[in-house]
């Protein structure tokens, strides 16, 4: 009767601890799912920031663009002052002039410029893949019918 017992505990500890097992694995791919989402927007941003930066017309940008709200409402500079005309000299391969504007300007833009890189190979990558798998899949598809 004691080791009846023993048994159905044991039983019923692994039972609560392989659903525990799948909730953790469904809450790591959500989390997963999430984060990816939110690269593929920040990527997105990020390459429109650099291509328009390159090609669009300076003074355009600059009209369009807002004043900071720190220096509009509070007369102080943010650590984002001068970022947008930074990234216009960048793009234009004014380094230095970009630097003047905002310090962190080059860095910021290196960083960007990397994660769009990675961003477009994974992407590109995980494309092929899918098609190349589709083909494959097709291709097994006509051999059976």
């Amino acid at each position: 009767s004691r080791n009846r017992q023993q048994i159905h505990s044991c039983k019923t500890l692994w039972a609560i601890k392989s659903a525990m097992n799948q909730q953790h694995e469904i809450l790591f791919k959500e989390i997963k799912q999430a984060f990816r989402v939110v690269w593929i927007v920040i990527s997105i941003a990020g390459l429109f920031t650099i291509l328009i930066a390159t090609f669009l017309n300076k003074e355009t940008i600059l009209h369009i663009s807002p004043t900071c709200v720190s220096i509009k409402y509070f007369h102080k500079e943010c650590f984002l002052c001068g970022m947008t005309r930074a990234f216009l000299d960048i793009g234009r391969f004014n380094f230095f002039d970009a630097y003047l504007l905002n310090k962190g300007s080059v860095f910021l833009f290196f960083v960007i410029m990397v994660n769009s890189i990675l961003f477009i190979t994974f992407n590109v990558v995980n494309i092929r893949r899918y098609l190349i798998k589709s083909q494959f899949n097709k291709s097994i598809f006509k051999l059976k019918f």
